[in-house]
């Protein structure tokens, strides 16, 4: 007696075909117990997460920055294009000088959002 085929599996196996995107799961879903568990991860979080967070940073400061490290993000893909103005500030806060910097800067619109590189228009 031959088994019914079901949709996108191989006949002879019963595996899914490569490629076939019926069945399973929707991308992105979560069961039950999984949304359960974060529910209560989150409602304890709002009760005590600053506090752990604390602790965690006094008691032991190499785990903090772990976790710190963890929620950033590999690699960061940018495309800057920065005016003269905005390389000079960052320059400034970066040397402790901002005061100078603007009191130098008086003059000058210190509206960096009209600001513009040279030889643009």
């Amino acid at each position: 007696m031959k088994t019914p085929e079901k949709p996108g599996r191989c006949p002879r196996t019963g595996q899914f075909i490569k490629g076939y995107k019926g069945g399973g799961r929707r991308k992105g879903s979560r069961n039950l117990l999984t949304e359960q568990f974060f529910d209560c991860l989150y409602a304890d979080f709002l009760k005590n997460g600053s506090e752990a967070i604390e602790k965690c940073r006094e008691q032991q400061p190499g785990v903090y920055v772990n976790a710190i490290v963890k929620l950033m993000p590999r690699e960061i893909k940018a495309e800057l294009d920065a005016s003269e103005a905005f390389v000079k500030l960052w320059e400034a806060i970066a040397d402790n000088r901002l005061e100078d910097f603007v009191a130098t800067e008086q003059g000058q619109s210190t509206d960096l959002r009209r600001a513009r590189p040279k030889g643009r228009a």
